[in-house]
Order: C-alpha cells, then sequence, then structure tokens
C-alpha cells in the first residue's frame, strides 16, 4: 500500500492566499505604474519637442488601455501632421527625435516601480 501525508494544508491555504492578494496587487500597481509612467512620457516627449509655433507640443497626447484582464497599454505620441518628420528627419532635415528619447528615459523607472512589487510574497 502506498501512502502520501501532507502535513500543515493549513499553511499552504496560508501561501495560496497570499499568492492571491498578491496577484491583486501586482494588477492594482501595475495600472498605476502604467499610468503614472505614460503621463510622465507624454511629459517628457513635451519637453522635448522641437519648438517652432508650439503646436507640436500642444498636440501630444497619451493613452493607457487594457488588453485582456493582465495587460495595461500605455502610449504616447504627438498628433500633429509632420511630427514623424520631426521624429525622424527627411532627406533636406535632419531628425530631431522626442518621442523615442522620452521613451528612453521613462523605461528604467517603469521598470524599477514594476521590480519593486513582482515579488509574490512581498
Amino acid at each position: 500500500m502506498a501512502r502520501i501525508e501532507v502535513d500543515g494544508h493549513g499553511e499552504l491555504l496560508a501561501v495560496a492566499a497570499d499568492l492571491g492578494r498578491a496577484q491583486t496587487r501586482a494588477r492594482r500597481e501595475g495600472r498605476k505604474a502604467v499610468e503614472q509612467h505614460t503621463r510622465a512620457g507624454a511629459t517628457e516627449a513635451r519637453r522635448l519637442a522641437a519648438v517652432d509655433t508650439g503646436h507640436m507640443r500642444s498636440v501630444v497626447t497619451s493613452t493607457v488601455s487594457a488588453e485582456g484582464a493582465d495587460t495595461w497599454v500605455g502610449e504616447w505620441g504627438d498628433e500633429a501632421d509632420y511630427a514623424r518628420y520631426v521624429e525622424y528627419g527627411t532627406s533636406k532635415m535632419r531628425a530631431q527625435p522626442f518621442v523615442g528619447p522620452s521613451l528612453d528615459r521613462v523605461a528604467p523607472r517603469l521598470e524599477a516601480d514594476v521590480e519593486s512589487f513582482a515579488d509574490p510574497l512581498n
């Protein structure tokens, strides 16, 4: 006869409850971090944008949306028709990137925030 015995079933249930709370916290903190850093990215893009008339700075937009139950997407960019030419340049004008560098500045801070709440048992 074979027999398996698990002692400490209550401890396993406590760990399961901790993991459930951690999942809820990770979802909440993840959404909050995406929202915060998306706004920061848009602000940084405005700060870095080349200014002639100021129109390009005034039409930097940002959005945060959910894709499924566990994915938050933050996006920012410029709505000016000519923004991509400023960002990437043309054959007659050098590039003056501002959206890409704003992402470069914000991404490490987002990663650090996510790491701060990513451990499910903390």
